[in-house]
């Protein structure tokens, strides 16, 4: 674990480099990417008991395998991108072939993918840059504005193969560092919360 004191350097070099961002270039925009977790069910808050039982019984399933990762994006200009749910499953399994049909039930504002743990990784990331990202960054530089991509430290947004992929589209990144999401992470304040509701 980071000492206090660590961690506040940590802080304001990376403020600082945002800073420094936005005096060479105020023309920019900043994307934001994170992924969180979405149990199909939760467990039960509240249970119903005659007054006075000794004990309260509560039905309750393991969720592990019920949970989806949602991939969510915002902009800095208040834009939010296409959500993209990775579900626990096979790629050629019931999961895809379900997405994958004509009068499928899932919404087709976003976009879906399969890992064997519902869990971002290398592939995944790399759908998401070209199904989501690159399309919304092309537009951004139509408008004459650069576009800065913000991403924690997971090890999926650092492989080599991402890191090409966003060098070949000319896209600059920006890593918070360990530790830091509490402060530098709008979509754990203003988005995540509703987006599960």
């Amino acid at each position: 674990m980071l000492s206090e004191v660590e961690l506040e350097r940590r802080a304001h070099e990376f403020w600082g480099e945002v800073q420094r961002i936005l005096t060479l270039s105020p023309n920019i925009m900043f994307v934001k990417m994170d992924e969180t977790a979405v149990y199909s069910e939760s467990l039960p808050r509240t249970t119903i008991e005659t007054v006075g039982a000794i004990n309260v019984s509560a039905r309750a399933r393991d969720n592990a395998s019920e949970r989806v990762t949602a991939v969510l994006s915002v902009a800095s200009n208040g834009d939010k991108l296409s959500p993209m749910i990775i579900f626990k499953g096979a790629e050629n399994g019931r999961i895809v072939r379900t997405i994958q049909r004509q009068n499928s039930p899932y919404p087709t504002e976003a976009i879906y993918s399969v890992q064997a743990n519902a869990w971002m990784s290398e592939e995944i990331m790399i759908k998401w840059l070209y199904h989501i990202f690159f399309p919304y960054s092309e537009t951004i530089y139509r408008e004459g504005r650069n576009v800065i991509l913000v991403l924690d430290t997971l090890r999926a947004h650092q492989t080599g193969a991402v890191r090409q992929r966003i060098r070949e589209n000319e896209i600059q990144t920006l890593f918070v560092p360990g530790g830091l999401t509490g402060l530098f992470q709008p979509l754990d304040v203003g988005i995540n919360g509703p987006f599960k509701h």
